[in-house]
């Protein structure tokens, strides 16, 4: 985020997206040959974008072009290795953890979450079924306009080979500049309908996983590796936290982050309302202006310490990565246009969803 981080920072992160050194051809054709054997196309062509956990070529099979990703050979040892470094490091955490603050997050349960999110990110045969199951979803018939998700090619998808069909535009992570607000409003629409309606989480919106195509007036999403499930019941309780906070109706949304287990039920009301109702109220009037949210964290340093240090809290499991979908969009909007504001674009979807005929209880609960 360049508002966070600054411009220089931010363009060699970026590089991290799509512009990791590539492994030699040789071995990708190899592990191409072994995973999808008579298949295989008979040339992989040139190497278009390389990450950390594989690197995608554009080929041509029975006169089509298609995305072709595949997977780093011997990625699973290596993984295995920095997942024991990050849950000794998380074991050290806690100790910390519980040393500070009252709640009961612990930090070795939160990264082996995340290590299952991480496993399931290797096989491709999922990323394949995420992908269809969300392109189905979001982009038939009553889906969101605008919203492109590329086909895959199954006959060409194995355990460590994704194949969908080849999508032509400029990367977010070539032009930031190319997003515009027709753009930012398909991705509102989109992740919102992710979370609130399909009950999933892209926990990776990084800019290299979105594409302007051809024409301008549409976004394409790639990448479906990495995906959490949001529970039924606390789909609608995000929608109504989200309104409630907008509206300042704080007892109402102290009662729907009970619903949603960050706080227990048997809370001290009168305890956190005080406390509570002024990190709210900033939270909302900052919006997404990082400075204002700077200086509201030093207005609010006392009130912080209290809630990390007298109240019992907890976060759902899929917290870390909901919040980091919504930071990383944040930051992508706000390249695109420094005026956005988070609460003010995420609103009228959430509040159509709590008024929509499936949410009918809901929505006669904000009356």
């Amino acid at each position: 985020r360049e508002d966070v981080l600054g411009d220089e920072i931010t363009a060699e992160l970026r590089h991290l997206c799509d512009e990791v050194a590539p492994f030699p051809d040789e071995e990708a054709y190899r592990l191409v040959q072994a995973e999808l054997g008579f298949n295989a196309p008979p040339r992989l062509g040139d190497v278009v974008a390389a990450a950390s956990l594989g690197q995608v070529y554009r080929v041509t099979v029975q006169g089509r072009e298609y995305a072709m990703k595949v997977q780093r050979p011997g990625l699973p040892k290596s993984l295995a290795m920095d997942l024991v470094i990050l849950k000794g490091m998380a074991r050290t955490m806690r100790r910390l953890v519980r040393w500070c603050i009252e709640s009961p997050v612990d930090p070795v349960v939160v990264v082996e979450a995340w290590a299952l999110t991480f496993w399931d990110e290797l096989d491709y045969n999922k990323e394949a079924a995420s992908s269809e199951s969300m392109r189905r979803a979001l982009c038939g018939r009553g889906g969101i306009p605008g919203l492109i998700i590329p086909c895959v090619n199954f006959d060409l998808t194995s355990l460590r080979v994704l194949t969908t069909e080849w999508v032509h535009g400029c990367k977010v992570t070539e032009d930031p500049k190319v997003v515009r607000a027709e753009h930012i409003s398909v991705g509102v629409e989109t992740f919102a309908a992710m979370v609130l309606q399909v009950g999933v989480v892209h926990a990776d919106p990084h800019a290299g996983n979105m594409i302007i195509p051809e024409g301008g007036k549409k976004v394409c999403l790639l990448d479906f590796g990495m995906v959490i499930s949001v529970p039924m019941a606390h789909r609608k309780a995000w929608a109504k936290c989200v309104v409630h906070l907008v509206r300042k109706e704080h007892n109402a949304v102290l009662d729907d982050l009970i619903e949603l287990g960050f706080f227990p039920a048997d809370c001290p009301r009168d305890e956190i309302m005080p406390v509570m109702t002024q990190i709210w109220d900033q939270l909302v009037d900052c919006g997404s202006d990082i400075h204002k949210r700077k200086h509201a964290a030093r207005r609010l340093y006392n009130e912080i310490l209290i809630l990390v240090r007298r109240f019992r809290f907890n976060l759902p499991d899929y917290y870390v990565a909901l919040v980091r979908a919504i930071l990383t969009l944040e930051g992508i909007s706000l390249a695109a246009d420094c005026n956005f504001d988070i609460f003010k674009a995420i609103f009228p979807v959430c509040w159509r969803f709590m008024t929509s005929a499936d949410s009918a209880g809901v929505g006669r609960a904000l009356a």
